[in-house]
């Protein structure tokens, strides 16, 4: 379970509600996590003041942290030194507050090859995104590559599946279902930092291509109705 965009102008109340129930039912998480948010699409909302921010992240160190960007940029428009100096700038907000992440999430599902490299050189070795069923590792940095595909929890029979789900703009009927697919499948919910990569990762090509028929199809109807 994956959720993306903590920041200062966050939700505190939907965050703290989905991730309280999450704790009573002592199932990880992965909280993506934008140290200096300055996306506008946020930055509309309501902030909570730095410190405030900070307190309620530290308290959440019991879940997986993740580094979503520095400000929320696009990784994949950029090369090696700009997307290393984000990273960096990004890391030493974490640790000025006593946070180290070794997952990095990619704002907007955006990344190139220079991503990785970058992660190497900080030492981050989880990287959560990408198309596939199952795990596997980038041969040129070694880094652990968790792929995402789906964004409504459902019970799937096979796979390592991540779930991304964006507490901000989740419906009240949205945190209901959550929370009950949540109680009703604890057992097979795992963190990410559990996850090794699989030999089945073999079957990624087939599945990235019939992925992409099924998603471009379904993006080419929707714009034929808009």
């Amino acid at each position: 379970m994956r959720f993306d965009d903590f920041s200062r102008y966050s939700d505190q109340f939907k965050w703290t509600n989905i991730l309280e129930h999450f704790e009573s039912k002592k199932v990880p998480a992965l909280i993506a996590v934008i140290p200096d948010c300055k996306d506008e699409k946020f930055m509309k909302k309501e902030s909570i003041d730095d410190n405030s921010f900070w307190f309620k992240l530290f308290h959440y160190k019991k879940f997986d942290i993740g580094m979503h960007g520095l400000h929320h940029e696009n990784f994949g428009l950029m090369g090696y030194d700009q997307q290393l100096l984000w990273m960096k700038d990004s890391m030493k907000i974490f640790a000025g507050h006593r946070i180290i992440p070794d997952i990095f999430v990619p704002p907007n599902h955006s990344y190139n090859r220079f991503t990785f490299l970058a992660m190497k050189t900080l030492g981050m070795n989880i990287f959560s995104d990408g198309k596939g069923l199952y795990p596997w590792k980038d041969d040129l940095t070694d880094i652990t590559i968790v792929p995402q595909i789906l964004w409504t929890p459902r019970k799937v029979d096979f796979g390592v599946i991540t779930f991304c789900l964006h507490p901000d703009t989740m419906s009240d009927k949205e945190v209901e279902n959550l929370m009950k697919f949540v109680s009703e499948n604890e057992n097979n919910i795992v963190s990410i930092t559990e996850v090794s990569p699989s030999v089945l990762s073999l079957l990624n090509v087939p599945f990235e291509w019939f992925y992409n028929i099924v998603y471009d199809s379904k993006k080419g109807l929707k714009e034929r109705i808009d």
